[in-house]
């Protein structure tokens, strides 16, 4: 069983490495050659990791394939490759953010390696994926060559269906179910195989598109029921739930307002209350509901508009992962009990006796003064969550010396007036 291999198509039928592509000569080839030795460690952990993929355990397969990417003897080419399928299983999990990061990560990897067609295309590629807005049709290639032009379409499908454009994504998700390999590449049906989960779920999609807009009580509540049924069937993780979750909160406030229920919140058809709803979740910690909102935006909403608040909501995310990997550190509750967390995840902090407390119930310039080094998704933190006199004088200092951030934040601040 190979791992991974680079084949080239050279004709009908024929399939060859090309030899100027190899970034680490022999010790590429005999590492991932037809019938590698099942006793290699690192075959092991490769193996282990896609087993966990075919298994929908995609958490447990997105961090095994990190551990991986780090493993000190695999260098080069594969190395990345360990990576690109970490960020392919991090979407499959629904945490897009986390792929963007390991796709930025693989640019600066790949700018060390020697210079190939291969490493031109992989960079090409990644630097497409590591980007908040979705991939535009030129970057989806109709003349895939080898497994990389496969995966990586694959990995632009996902981000296609998580930013939204899921119908857009249908016509990737079956090229590359349909895309005949080579002996060897047995391995890539675990993926084909889950394309074939985001078709079913495209079907589904689609079906909820074309219901007619109710205008009655009742009409909402069959709808209510179609949704639920729908909610049943989907399979993927991330933007197919939130979509339906979402388009059932939002039928429910207009029942409640066709109810004259006084108590019902207005429903946000425009991007003005749009953008109110998106405040109230920052500032209030409510990661999820943003995530939410971001992925159901009005059809008036502005691109740049879009794209401050998914790089501000992003950054939040990764602060937050920064935050939960420090060792002894405490946090002040908004009603100013302060506790002492021993782990934590997006959805809140889990203290020593096993309760979950939610990041909405913490103070967020407590949490900012556990910042750790990053001081990117420390500014982004302090903006989403209200605190922009910090951030302020934060993004003044970085945007010094960091020529990135600085076009970022201008976008950011253009972005959020808009």
């Amino acid at each position: 069983m190979v791992l991974w291999q680079p084949w080239e198509k050279h004709g009908p039928g024929n399939t060859a490495i090309r030899a100027e592509d190899s970034d680490t000569g022999n010790a590429e080839n005999a590492l991932f050659n037809p019938g590698g030795d099942p006793e290699d460690e690192l075959y092991v952990l490769w193996k282990g990791a896609r087993d966990l993929v075919r298994e929908h355990k995609f958490t447990e397969a997105a961090e095994a394939f990190v551990r991986l990417s780090k493993e000190p003897t695999l260098v080069g080419m594969p190395q990345v490759w360990a990576s690109l399928e970490a960020a392919v299983v991090f979407s499959l999990d629904g945490q897009p953010a986390r792929a963007r990061q390991l796709h930025a990560a693989s640019r600066a990897d790949l700018d060390r390696l020697k210079e190939s067609s291969r490493r031109k295309r992989f960079r090409r590629y990644v630097e497409i994926l590591s980007q908040p807005p979705p991939p535009s049709p030129e970057a989806l290639r109709d003349d895939a060559e080898d497994i990389l032009d496969w995966m990586a379409s694959f990995a632009l499908a996902l981000k296609q269906w998580e930013q939204g454009q899921w119908d857009l994504s249908l016509p990737t998700f079956a090229k590359v179910r349909a895309a005949s390999l080579p002996d060897g590449l047995e391995w890539f049906r675990i993926y084909q195989n889950l394309a074939d989960v985001y078709l079913a779920d495209g079907v589904v999609l689609t079906r909820l598109s074309k219901l007619i807009e109710p205008t009655h009580p009742d009409e909402i509540d069959a709808l209510i029921a179609i949704l639920d049924r729908a909610a049943t069937e989907l399979r993927t993780r991330g933007r197919a739930p939130y979509n339906v979750k979402a388009r059932k909160e939002q039928l429910d406030r207009a029942r409640r307002r066709l109810n004259h229920d006084t108590s019902a919140s207005p429903v946000a058809i425009d991007w003005n209350n749009h953008q109110k709803a998106l405040k109230r979740s920052g500032t209030n910690l409510r990661f999820d509901d943003l995530a939410a909102l971001l992925e159901n935006p009005p059809p008036d909403a502005p691109t740049e508009a879009l794209w401050a608040w998914r790089f501000l909501h992003e950054n939040s995310l990764s602060f937050i992962r920064d935050l939960t990997s420090l060792d002894d550190w405490s946090a002040q509750r908004r009603d100013g009990l302060k506790v002492s967390p021993v782990s934590g995840n997006r959805n809140g902090l889990r203290l020593a006796d096993g309760s979950l407390v939610s990041w909405d119930q913490f103070k967020p310039s407590s949490l900012l003064r556990e910042r750790v080094n990053d001081d990117l998704h420390a500014i982004a933190f302090a903006m989403l969550t209200g605190l922009t006199g910090q951030a302020s004088e934060m993004a003044e200092t970085l945007a010094k010396d960091d020529e990135e951030f600085r076009e970022n934040w201008r976008r950011v601040i253009l972005g959020l007036n808009l």
